[in-house]
């Protein structure tokens, strides 16, 4: 078969399975399967079996269940009770109350792991009941965790950047650098858009309160002590050089658990396990059919021949980026982050440097074309981890939430290509 025939066949199968309710996970896993089945016969699928263990194998992945458990003790325990009612005291005349709060905790939590799954989970398992518990608007509050726990992939330390750095022979240090300034740019949009929502309807961020007495919120300080000690430690021991993120991420729940031990009772201790153990499988399984997704595209050179008919139409810089764009948008459709970056940058880097983008400067618009996909139907893995968190909150509210967001982020690439020492500022600096 031809690969554009087996691209149809994938996506026919794929999009009637996804609306005939089958679970994410098996819907992506038996289009995959079913394709490489079809290029290489019985013979072929004996690669599933490698591709689950090598997906759900990796170290990196370990801080991911962890983050998660840490999530799950601050929530169950009634720790996050306290945060957000300070976070609730303090903000509440700020336009968008919790939801520019979530963002900035996603901002931190993304400085100290690295994972967009692990940001939004962590945060979303803390911030979303608390925002629906608050009438919060379902769609505006699920799209703005889902798209700030992509900045976990963008500000340092990241792992795609480090994939790009050994790939290209750049230096890590410079990409970190150079990514830092447009996610701290990125988180601002995020709340500013939040804030511009908020002002145009205010019932978007729940009931009408009343200020605050100060007396009050400085009384609602100490409640917050617990939250952001155990972020203190998570950040400390990470850029302390103490520890790696994925035991940080352990400290982190271990921590969490020291802390609740006030609250803690078996009943707290098994529902925040079992919930742990829902979500991590959740996404576990999600990670392994978009695995196996890709690896029928990649068996039957689908990829490659698509990325390819984009190099040959011979565009200008700018309608090479527009097509580059669209490319990334459609890969991310069904391609994990790292996989669509590996399987694109030989192809592209070259290109993209030749015809006038900074090689590092090229790396950051990669990153957050990977970020585009995390929220972007239907493999956007933070789309399915905040529905795993409230399934009352509908996966197409949550797309719908999160794509005003990923517009932003379009957004964000086309201002790094017209002005290009956003990036390039501190990375000169990083390399002396």
């Amino acid at each position: 078969m031809s690969w554009k025939l087996d691209l149809v066949i994938l996506l026919g199968v794929l999009f009637t399975l996804l609306v005939s309710g089958v679970w994410t996970a098996m819907a992506l896993g038996a289009a995959g399967g079913l394709v490489i089945y079809l290029h290489g016969g019985t013979t072929s699928l004996g690669a599933l079996g490698s591709i689950a263990w090598n997906t759900n194998s990796s170290f990196v992945l370990t801080a991911v269940p962890l983050f998660i458990l840490m999530g799950h003790f601050i929530l169950a325990s009634g720790l996050s009770d306290g945060f957000f009612r300070g976070l609730d005291y303090w903000l509440r005349r700020v336009p968008g109350g919790l939801m520019p709060g979530s963002i900035l905790a996603c901002g931190v939590f993304a400085a100290t792991n690295g994972s967009s799954v692990a940001t939004a989970a962590t945060v979303g398992t803390v911030a979303l009941p608390e925002m629906t518990a608050r009438s919060y608007d379902p769609k505006l509050a699920a799209g703005s965790i889902a798209a700030g726990g992509t900045l976990g992939i963008l500000i340092p330390p990241s792992i795609p950047l480090i994939l790009y750095a050994s790939m290209q022979n750049q230096s890590v240090a410079e990409l970190f650098a150079a990514a830092f300034i447009p996610g701290l740019i990125l988180t601002g949009l995020f709340i500013v858009y939040v804030a511009i929502r908020t002002i145009a309807n205010p019932a978007v961020a729940g009931r009408t309160r009343d200020a605050v007495p100060l007396r009050d919120r400085l009384l609602a300080l100490p409640p917050m002590v617990p939250v952001f000690l155990l972020i203190g430690i998570v950040i400390g021991t990470i850029y302390a050089g103490v520890a790696t993120p994925t035991e940080s991420a352990a400290l982190g729940a271990l921590g969490a658990f020291v802390m609740s031990l006030r609250r803690m009772t078996p009943r707290i201790f098994s529902s925040a396990l079992a919930a742990s153990v829902k979500t991590t499988v959740m996404v576990m399984a999600i990670m392994v059919g978009a695995q196996v997704l890709s690896f029928a595209l990649v068996d039957t050179d689908a990829s490659r021949q698509l990325t390819q008919a984009v190099i040959d139409l011979g565009l200008s810089k700018w309608a090479l980026l527009g097509v580059v764009s669209v490319l990334y948008i459609m890969l991310g459709d069904f391609i994990d982050g790292i996989s669509m970056m590996l399987l694109t940058l030989p192809l592209l880097y070259p290109i993209m440097v030749d015809a006038g983008f900074h090689p590092v400067v090229f790396a950051v618009m990669l990153v957050i074309f990977i970020e585009l996909g995390q929220i972007t139907p239907p493999v956007g893995l933070n789309l399915f981890v905040i529905h795993a968190i409230d399934p009352r909150i509908s996966h197409g509210n949550v797309i719908r939430g999160a794509l005003p967001f990923g517009g932003i982020m379009l957004g964000l690439v086309f201002v790094l290509a017209a002005f290009p020492g956003l990036a390039l500022w501190l990375a000169e600096r990083a390399g002396g």
